[in-house]
């Protein structure tokens, strides 16, 4: 009896895998979504430069918000150097990071979220200083000391993935040497979007390096020969002096 339910099992099976599949019918339904501008762009995210997503907190540093906005821009530390009565050039140190809560060091960067939704609308970043000026008001400013840009990696987190040469085609960074003028007045572009092009949707960075690597690690004692401080031997230095300067990043839109 038994062998004989096994049997008929077996055949119902062969009979259901050789019978023809009959379709009864289909049907299509939609789906759909709507973007908006963000009413309430709040958060600032800073990606890692030459990263799709990649979130980072660097130290320092400031932001601004909206739907076109800053989402950083650094403090540059010269730290402690000799004082000399000829003309000297001093890079800084390395920025500082947080990523997934390990510090880590890379080279100075401007990042710009653009998220208002256009496609003909562009945008420029620029930059002027102070004079740098001491602490104790008594001694004398370093009247002739300024910074200079001097290398450049541009990086968007959309267009890098795509093709090498569809970043370039956007967005431009700074041409040779950019010098920061200490008047307060006069600025320097150091990143803007290509005229007939967009950065919709995307963030893009200004690294100031040379040949800037996502995947390479940097020190703390490193130095960053991107940017340099100039001091001239005209400038008078007062020994244990803390010399401080305001750089003042103005992003510009344009729809």
């Amino acid at each position: 009896m038994k062998k004989a339910i096994m049997l008929g099992l077996a055949s119902v099976g062969i009979l259901a895998a050789s019978s023809p599949a009959v379709l009864a019918s289909e049907v299509q339904t939609t789906s759909d979504v709507i973007f908006r501008v963000n009413p309430n762009p709040d958060e600032v995210d800073v990606v890692k430069p030459g990263t799709p997503d990649d979130k980072i907190t660097p130290e320092g540093g400031g932001h601004t918000k909206g739907n076109l906005r800053i989402t950083h821009v650094p403090d540059i530390h010269f730290g402690i150097q000799d004082i000399s009565s000829s003309s000297k050039e001093f890079h800084p140190a390395m920025q500082k990071y947080t990523e997934a809560n390990t510090e880590k060091y890379m080279p100075h960067f401007v990042q710009i979220d653009d998220a208002r939704g256009s496609m003909t609308a562009t945008w420029s970043l620029s930059v002027t200083g102070s004079v740098f000026t001491p602490a104790t008001a008594s001694n004398p400013k370093l009247e002739n000391t300024y910074i200079t840009l001097d290398q450049q990696t541009v990086t968007n987190n959309v267009y890098d993935e795509l093709s090498p040469t569809e970043t370039a085609k956007r967005v431009t960074g700074f041409t040779d040497s950019a010098k920061i003028n200490t008047d307060g007045k006069t600025s320097v572009e150091i990143l803007k979007v290509n005229s007939g092009q967009n950065t919709n949707s995307t963030k893009t960075s200004n690294v100031f390096t040379t040949g800037y690597s996502k995947t390479t690690e940097y020190e703390a004692s490193q130095k960053n020969d991107g940017i340099t401080l100039h001091v001239p031997a005209n400038d008078i230095k007062v020994d244990g002096e803390t010399y401080t300067a305001t750089l003042n990043w103005v992003l510009a839109d344009s729809i």
